[in-house]
């Protein structure tokens, strides 16, 4: 027979949540790729129409297929226009040497551009994920909010509609 002072053991349910730690922390993290993988995925499933899809009239001939600048590829010379160019009415120096990369690479080939496109959106969408969990350290709330994410990644008004006329 037990004295007074032996302790009981804790009931099985207790037993079975992981203590705080290591293993909450494997959780999380589980959660989290979870949580990356659904947003690469319905951004992918979102856009994917746009592989298929030509370049439309919307800003499409003043971004690339009219433009001289990004219709030669990226080159020293084209690198300086972009830096010092206000195009389009804006500065935006980074949106035209992507643009001179894609010629430089896939030609004037609208699918090979739209790839791109999809490949910076669905990172952007991703890095918006990640940083919010990086600055609030709860996943759920971050993927939320980001899903917004996936919602907000796979808004057809986030990608710019010129990648599927479709729409």
């Amino acid at each position: 027979m037990r004295g007074p002072e032996a302790a009981e053991p804790p009931p099985l349910s207790d037993r079975m949540v992981p203590p705080p730690g290591r293993g909450a922390a494997a959780a999380d993290k589980r959660r989290l790729q979870t949580a990356v993988l659904a947003i690469v995925v319905l951004t992918v499933a979102a856009f994917l129409p746009v592989v298929g899809a030509d370049f439309l009239a919307f800003d499409d001939p003043q971004y690339v297929t009219n433009n001289p600048a990004v219709r030669k590829g990226l080159h020293a010379r084209g690198l300086l226009w972009a830096l010092s160019s206000f195009d389009a009415a804006n500065w935006h120096p980074l949106t035209w040497v992507s643009h001179m990369l894609d010629v430089s690479l896939f030609g004037l080939r609208a699918g090979p551009h739209h790839i791109t496109n999809l490949a910076l959106h669905t990172s952007s969408a991703v890095l918006l994920m990640l940083l919010l969990y990086r600055m609030t350290g709860a996943w759920w709330p971050s993927s939320r909010i980001s899903g917004s994410t996936p919602s907000w990644s796979s808004h057809r008004a986030r990608m710019r509609r010129r990648s599927c006329g479709r729409w």
